[in-house]
């Protein structure tokens, strides 16, 4: 077992409204601090981190996985005008 962190982080152009947003690990939903910060423990092997998020034209996001060591990516985006976005990686545990 090892502890896998990811954070979720948006900002809305200036007068652009909400920023909805949700993340996954293997179809088990992440709970994020008022940081955006998540952490779960997760098994040697293989696992699959998705996300949809939706809000204004022009918002801008960062989604990353920060531990473990062997897991470390992130991925960064700006909505275009239908407001949406959504993706997944997989990643690795080693221990």
């Amino acid at each position: 077992m090892a502890t896998v962190g990811v954070t979720y982080t948006s900002k809305a152009p200036a007068g652009g409204g909400s920023v909805k947003k949700k993340a996954d690990i293997d179809k088990k939903s992440l709970t994020f601090d008022g940081n955006g910060s998540a952490s779960r423990q997760e098994p040697k092997g293989q696992h699959v981190l998705d996300w949809f998020i939706e809000g204004p034209k022009g918002t801008k996001y960062t989604i990353a996985i920060t531990a473990p060591p062997e897991s470390v990516w992130s991925h960064s985006a700006t909505l275009g005008s239908d407001g949406r976005d959504a993706g997944l990686k997989e990643f690795p545990v080693d221990s």
